[in-house]
């Protein structure tokens, strides 16, 4: 899998659009790895100022939502990292309704410190405005 983090900082729309693509369809790469690369593309996508593409936001959220693993702190605080920077709303409700659930101390830590911190999930300028 190709090291996404050594891409530049600044990248056209059109081409986190691509990278995303890439890192979804990937199939010999770990959840780890891929939660990594998907962590490094959303950075560049919010440095686009741009609202990501309805379609990539969505398979992007289901890759997330089919993969949540609430049982492993890092996992959440990356899926958590990529909903913020993505607007990814879905996620922000999955991940509050999870509260209700029996979670590890550390991971219930790491929700409810980002629904404080995150107003709004599905804009991931609000804090700019």
């Amino acid at each position: 899998m190709k090291n996404y983090g050594e891409l530049p900082d600044s990248m056209e729309p059109e081409e986190v659009a691509t990278c995303f693509n890439e890192i979804l369809i990937e199939k010999n790469a770990s959840k780890s790895d891929i939660i990594e690369a998907l962590g490094e593309m959303s950075d560049r996508q919010w440095h686009t100022y741009e609202v990501i593409n309805p379609d990539l936001k969505e398979k992007i959220t289901k890759w997330l939502i089919d993969h949540l693993d609430l049982e492993n702190a890092e996992f959440v605080e990356s899926t958590i990292y990529i909903s913020a920077h993505l607007g990814l709303e879905k996620i922000g409700r999955l991940l509050k309704e999870s509260l209700k659930k029996n979670l590890k101390p550390e991971v219930r830590k790491e929700i409810e410190e980002a629904i404080v911190e995150i107003k709004t999930w599905d804009d991931p300028y609000s804090g700019m405005k």
